[in-house]
């Protein structure tokens, strides 16, 4: 009979706990919410490491048009074996700040098109992403997230009426009638740009009504060009939801980026059917028609032009063709040398409470120094009180609600850079929103 010495036995009792202590420890991905939508900010922890070893948090997602995205970040864990990315500074990776959602806006496609390929989000409403967890280059544990591009009881309809074209979203569960908000896009036309915004503030609670006011392609029989288009059909858009027996006519808001902001500020001015006005990255002026061939303006009143700034190149800034052209160096000239009083916008005449939004690093036109020019008339006729605003550093032209990448110049805007980094883009987008989201609460 053979006979185990006790040394032997309590080396194979230690052999045994160290293999259940290793099969257990295995790293744990925990993210929440669950089924987040895309603005939202999330937690992100990954538990179960060994004490301060170092490991390695890949996030993946493939777009609509099967571009792969990719972001990563090399962490130390602490002596727990844990890694909360609201509380941990990566080692390494595609951003350097603690920031929860780093991972998020600092995804790129790699290879040839590398910052190159903006995240297209296709017709659906769900975002799918894969996010893993490497040591020493073995992926240790994964889970898949969910980013939902609105609430799933949000229902979508096609307005074509009234000479409208636009996009309703109706949030869903709520009885009686609802604060609502008119979505405008820019110069790009359309009314797909203004789709996010709208979906993302009927999640919330408000009747969106993205509008189309122009569309190149001659979308929806809207005009082809932004020239002389009658602030009329905004002042129309107004009262067509305010009809609607699920919106509440007393407060409704105008929200528009850029030459939307422009029409948001000149609609408020000279209607007063509105009860706030967000614009971001706006104007102080009335400017030329985009793309015109010869000087035209935007806008009309009345059947008749609204005084504009002419759209004229700096001469000191002349970059050969295939370099960046800084549009934001002309629009500064033109500001500069031929804007008078006749073309700015009368804020002060105004009811509507206004939350003005720009980049300080806007390299398509200087929405910054606009908005201190707006203000600064508001100040000079009493009206500062109506009159918010907020600016962000190292942010550029556009502003996104939702989480997305940051870290890309979509090819077709390389010549013309958008302004901001990848990083200060990321945290004015956020700061922005939630100001336009308590901006609105207090309509």
């Amino acid at each position: 009979m053979t006979k185990f010495r006790p040394g032997a036995l309590f080396l194979i009792l230690c052999l045994s706990l160290a293999f259940q202590s290793s099969a257990v420890a295995q790293p744990v991905i925990t993210v929440t919410p669950e089924a987040p939508l895309v603005d939202q900010a999330l937690d992100m922890r990954v538990e179960g490491l060994a004490p301060d070893s170092i490991a390695t948090l890949i996030l993946q997602a493939v777009d609509a048009d099967e571009q792969a995205f990719t972001a990563y970040a090399t962490f130390q864990a602490d002596g727990a074996g844990l890694i909360d990315l609201s509380e941990t500074r990566p080692l390494s990776g595609t951003y350097d700040t603690i920031d929860p959602m780093g991972l998020f806006w600092s995804m790129t496609v790699a290879g040839d098109r590398y910052q190159r390929a903006g995240f297209s989000l296709g017709g659906g409403n769900e975002i799918a992403m894969e996010l893993s967890v490497q040591v020493d280059r073995e992926v240790q544990a994964s889970t898949m997230i969910s980013r939902l591009l609105r609430a799933p009881d949000v229902t979508i309809s096609d307005v074509q009426e009234g000479g409208l074209y636009g996009r309703l979203f109706r949030p869903g569960g709520l009885e009686g009638e609802r604060p609502a908000v008119i979505v405008m896009g820019g110069s790009e036309g359309g009314v797909d740009s203004a789709v996010m915004q709208a979906q993302l503030l009927a999640s919330r609670g408000y009747v969106a009504l993205a509008l189309g006011y122009f569309a190149f392609d001659g979308e929806g029989d809207l005009p082809s060009s932004l020239q002389d288009l009658p602030l009329e059909y905004f002042d129309g858009a107004v009262d067509w939801l305010a009809a609607q027996p699920f919106v509440d006519g007393d407060r409704i808001a105008l929200l528009g980026g850029s030459k939307g902001a422009e029409a948001a500020l000149l609609t408020a001015a000279y209607f007063d059917n509105v009860a706030a006005v967000i614009a971001i990255a706006p104007t102080s002026h009335v400017w030329a028609a985009p793309f015109a061939s010869d000087d035209q303006s935007s806008w009309s009143l009345d059947g008749e032009p609204l005084a504009f700034v002419p759209y004229r190149n700096d001469p000191t800034y002349n970059p050969p063709s295939g370099f960046p052209n800084e549009l934001y160096r002309h629009y500064g000239f033109a500001l500069e040398t031929l804007a008078d009083s006749d073309s700015a916008i009368p804020i002060e005449r105004t009811t509507a409470a206004v939350l003005l939004i720009a980049g300080m690093d806007d390299r398509i036109w200087p929405s910054a120094e606009m908005s201190r020019r707006l203000i600064a008339r508001a100040d000079a006729y009493g009206a500062r009180s109506n009159v918010t605003s907020f600016t962000y550093p190292n942010a550029g032209h556009s502003f996104n609600a939702a989480r997305l990448p940051t870290s890309w110049t979509p090819t077709e805007w390389r010549r013309w850079p958008n302004g901001g980094t990848a990083a200060g883009n990321a945290a004015a987008h956020a700061a922005a929103w939630q100001a336009i989201l308590d901006f609105l609460e207090a309509m």
